[in-house]
């Protein structure tokens, strides 16, 4: 039986997985954890082959749970037979949780003329203020 503490980095491991799976940074993942579950040489190719699998499968919301799961109990297994692996797993996760570009930010400026009306869908803070009286009636094409 694992140490707790080899328990959650296993189920860290899993969810981080199925994680990225979803992500633009799948390829990169991808090779790291397979290249985690290659340690004992040669791997296991129908687990190559579920890896390879993995974004197709997440399609389906239900199977979250079992394939975070499934990907835990893998990684469990590697650390039993390999508590040297867990140095490799945090290195991975390490990598993983670095911190992207930030999202983007700025302003956005909707004008209505002429009584003109706009949907507009916002999130976030939003400031509706009125026009300074050097714009108001004032059509942008007119000067």
């Amino acid at each position: 039986m694992l140490p707790e503490a080899l328990m959650a980095l296993a189920a860290a491991g899993g969810a981080a997985l199925v994680a990225a799976a979803a992500t633009d940074a799948w390829a990169t993942a991808r090779s790291q954890f397979g290249r985690l579950l290659d340690r004992e040489g040669g791997g296991r190719p129908e687990l190559r082959a579920r890896l390879d699998d993995l974004p197709g499968h997440l399609r389906s919301v239900r199977h979250l749970d079992a394939t975070r799961a499934f990907w835990s109990a893998q990684f469990a297994d590697l650390l039993e037979r390999d508590p040297d692996a867990a140095d490799e797993l945090r290195a991975v996760l390490a990598r993983l949780e670095t911190p992207g570009p930030p999202p983007p930010s700025g302003a956005q400026t909707n004008i209505a003329h002429g009584g003109a009306t706009q949907y507009i869908t916002q999130s976030g803070t939003i400031h509706v203020t009125q026009p300074s009286s050097g714009t108001a009636g004032r059509d942008d094409d007119t000067g």
